[in-house]
């Protein structure tokens, strides 16, 4: 007989997923602070703009799979994933990309001199 997933749990699967794909957007912000900080309006500008990301997926997963319902757990998952990229994965990425961007940054200046 089989026996799957119930749809609680599949949904809270999918959360983490989308936690996670928070996880490489925030990467993507991370790896642009790194390679050019900005001043404080630039830091403000690229909080809002992942904070409005954060929303747009969130209400889109919801309005996919829930018909629009909130439910915590989907939240809660969200979170997970994103924590489980950003200790694991992202710990990675970003250490690569401070090694890739300062390569660079010495070619660059290299090249100038």
């Amino acid at each position: 007989m089989y026996m799957g997933l119930a749809p609680s749990t599949l949904l809270f699967f999918y959360s983490i997923i989308a936690g996670a794909f928070l996880g490489v957007v925030y990467d993507i912000f991370r790896i642009i602070r790194i390679a050019c900080p900005p001043k404080k309006i630039g830091i403000i500008v690229q909080d809002i703009t992942f904070a409005l990301i954060c929303i747009i997926v969130t209400l889109m997963f919801l309005q996919f799979f829930t018909n629009g319902a909130l439910r915590f757990f989907v939240l809660v998952g969200e979170f997970v994933g994103f924590l489980l990229y950003y200790l694991t994965i992202g710990v990675i990425v970003t250490k690569t990309a401070r090694v890739i961007i300062n390569i660079v940054k010495k070619i660059i200046y290299i090249l100038i001199w």
